[in-house]
């Protein structure tokens, strides 16, 4: 059949051809032919009122759309077949973020659609499988920044939800974020762990990336593509374009006259495809795709393991095997730890307790003992570290710190090598085997990984102040605006600074979101709250501190919470709890003060 074209285009198409000389019966004639065209296409259906075909007939299909090319990676090709009655109405639904577009905006909508939904719907099972784990934290992270829910499909599009995924131009981790942009979210990234890995890390990360993009542009078209494109390039076109509308700078987009600036292929496609996902996504069940089961989030808990600990070690003395480990820990790219700072590590809830007094009673490694994480490598004449460092790929100033040893180096000597981590475990099957070996019974989700209480490894960063701040190895801006509870603007604004850049031994002051103010010795407890129990009914001792930890006192502002303020001194929570002699149903009011540990 004759594809349908809209009158528009007819129009111009007719007086472009038989110009003002043309007139009299051959014109109506030929008006009449194209109305009649018109008339034979396929039925409508609507959205928003506008009449829009979603029927397809093979390669005459009435699709309006960017006038990109089709077929390719970026943008898949009509594939003819008609929308049933459920496609055509999971296709029409309206959710957060697609609104208000036009039949041209919903064209390569419709495309990308059809393909995921006829053609690719291994990919969105696999997807679904691997969400569910980390949907119920990913929603409760976009819910308390007040974020639209359906951002959580971005990482649909960026990893399928996977951790290990890793780009060819090196972003990693379910979020995909690349190496700057990670570290400005306070991600480190070295030899031994790679942070963007950490699903909820990199998911807290993501959420404010995007609130930023949205404060920047106040559009959300725009700051989801910008989250593909990078802020900066979609600044330049808009600029260059003379518009802030997203579908119109696309139309634009060959009148920018920097190559640099315009949007590519990809960049161009991206929002179609995530308005496509949002749709598919809403109406799994009308599509007859899987649904997710929330309930497979996996209930973890966060413990601090010490600078070098044996995580192969620890994981086999806690009964996991060590592809349920990784499976937890993606972050981790080696058997052992940093081994010179503190980490994070998310055991299963119910294990929290005994994984934290293991990982305070792991043997110290010494030289000569291999241990579970470790392996040991014998010096042999003529070795040299940056030979030895080429040989096991260990950098030669890690093997330095390890080894504590210096050149030259003796023959026989031992030197203890970290074995490197099996990255890229699947999630799924690692997990899925765990249930088979320990079935328990579901809980309902309670997705966000909690502290639990434990004596806090010292930590190797510099005592700081909460009105001040001595800059140290890792720090970043944005770690220390989380870590204090304020916006880096203000640090920013506080210290005269134009960007972000930090120095070592730099001292910031930090203007207070609250009060902080360290005492001499323990005030009082406000009355009517209860102490802090154990499991077993007890009462809990008054968690040990380190020698170097000094008690500040903190009143509490509109909005505050235990868990909040805990964040904000990076303490435990439990640990907090247990200071003040309270429990986890204790609440706070303004002006309430709380005693914080800090070092």
């Amino acid at each position: 059949m004759t594809p349908v074209l809209p009158f528009s285009a007819a129009l111009f198409g007719f007086f472009r051809r038989f110009g003002s000389r043309s007139t009299g019966l051959a014109g109506v004639m030929a008006l009449c032919v194209l109305f009649g065209l018109a008339g034979c296409g396929p039925k409508n259906i609507t959205s928003s009122g506008e009449p829009f075909v979603v029927q397809g007939s093979g390669s005459g299909a009435s699709i309006p759309s960017s006038g990109q090319k089709t077929g390719t990676v970026y943008l898949p090709a009509d594939d003819g077949r008609p929308l049933s009655a459920a496609e055509k109405e999971a296709f029409l639904s309206v959710g957060e973020l697609d609104r208000n577009l036009s039949q041209e905006d919903l064209g390569d909508v419709l495309l990308h659609f059809k393909y995921l939904v006829h053609e690719d719907r291994y990919t969105v099972e696999k997807n679904i499988e691997r969400a569910q784990l980390y949907m119920p934290f990913i929603h409760e992270t976009l819910r308390a920044k007040g974020l639209p829910r359906e951002l959580a499909y971005i990482a649909f599009i960026e990893s399928g939800y996977n951790p290990h995924a890793t780009s060819r131009s090196g972003a990693a981790g379910m979020w995909q974020f690349i190496s700057t942009t990670g570290k400005y979210y306070g991600m480190r990234q070295d030899w031994w762990m790679d942070e963007r890995r950490d699903p909820y890390q990199s998911t807290r990360a993501a959420a404010d990336y995007l609130d930023k993009l949205y404060k920047l542009f106040n559009d959300w078209n725009l700051a989801i593509t910008a989250y593909n494109a990078g802020e900066g390039k979609i600044q330049r076109a808009t600029a260059a374009a003379g518009t802030s509308d997203f579908f119109e700078l696309r139309r634009r987009n060959t009148r920018i006259y920097s190559e640099r600036d315009r949007l590519t292929d990809e960049n161009k496609q991206y929002l179609p495809k995530f308005l496509a996902v949002c749709k598919i996504m809403r109406n799994l069940d009308k599509l007859g795709f899987s649904r997710m089961d929330l309930s497979r989030a996996p209930q973890l808990a966060e413990v601090r393991a010490k600078p070098g600990t044996d995580l192969k070690l620890f994981s086999s003395s806690l009964g996991l095997s060590w592809e349920t480990f990784a499976a937890h820990n993606p972050a981790y790219q080696r058997y052992v730890s940093h081994p010179t700072r503190s980490t994070t590590i998310y055991v299963p809830r119910a294990e929290a307790t005994r994984a934290q007094a293991l990982l305070i009673k792991l043997p110290a490694v010494q030289p000569g003992t291999a241990y579970a994480g470790w392996k040991e490598y014998k010096v042999k004449r003529g070795d040299t570290m940056v030979a030895i460092s080429r040989k096991t790929g260990v950098p030669v100033a890690d093997l330095r710190r390890i080894n504590q040893i210096s050149e030259p180096l003796r023959a026989g000597a031992t030197l203890k090598i970290p074995g490197t981590n099996r990255t890229g475990v699947d999630t799924r099957v690692a997990l899925a085997s765990a249930e088979k070996r320990s079935p328990s019974p579901k809980v309902p989700v309670a997705a966000r990984p909690q502290n639990v209480a434990a004596p806090r490894p010292a930590r190797t960063e510099a005592a700081a102040s909460p009105l001040s701040h001595e800059v140290c190895k890792g720090d970043t801006m944005y770690s220390l605006a989380r870590r204090y509870g304020v916006t880096q603007e203000a640090i920013l604004a506080a210290n005269g600074m134009k960007t972000p850049d930090l120095r070592l031994g730099q001292n910031l002051r930090i203007p207070a979101a609250g009060k902080a103010v360290a005492v001499a010795e323990r005030p009082s407890v406000p009355a009517g709250r209860p102490a802090a129990v154990t499991s077993r009914g007890a009462s809990r001792p008054e968690t040990a501190r380190a020698s170097s930890d000094r008690v500040v006192q903190y009143t509490v502002q509109s909005g505050d919470t235990l868990w909040a303020i805990a964040r904000k001194f990076n303490v435990s929570p439990v640990e907090l709890l247990a200071l003040n002699n309270m429990s986890r149903e204790s609440s706070l009011r303004p002006g309430d003060t709380v005693k914080v540990a800090v070092n």
